[in-house]
């Protein structure tokens, strides 16, 4: 499903590059979203930076309580550099 079909104002994209009009480049430890206002968040290979706890910590304040993080990962960065994942969640 594309980010058209939920409309503007309901999909972010963020990244450190943009690879086009709709991706807000960004740190993603300080994405400028307000508290409280999403859902849904999607780590999709996104803590690949030294600061990787930082983005857990700003997606917590963007996420509404009950609101789902989604972080895929390979196998081989959870069992090096992220293994302290699940003790940061």
């Amino acid at each position: 499903m594309s980010m058209e079909a939920f409309g503007p104002d309901r999909v972010y994209s963020f990244d450190h590059v943009a690879i086009n009009d709709k991706v807000t480049v960004c740190d993603m430890k300080n994405t400028g979203l307000a508290d409280d206002i999403l859902d849904v968040a999607v780590f999709s290979l996104l803590l690949m930076g030294k600061n990787w706890i930082d983005y857990i910590i700003e997606a917590k304040r963007c996420l509404a309580t009950n609101g789902y993080l989604l972080i895929a990962e390979t196998t081989k960065s959870l069992k090096g550099r992220l293994s302290k994942l699940r003790e940061v969640l």
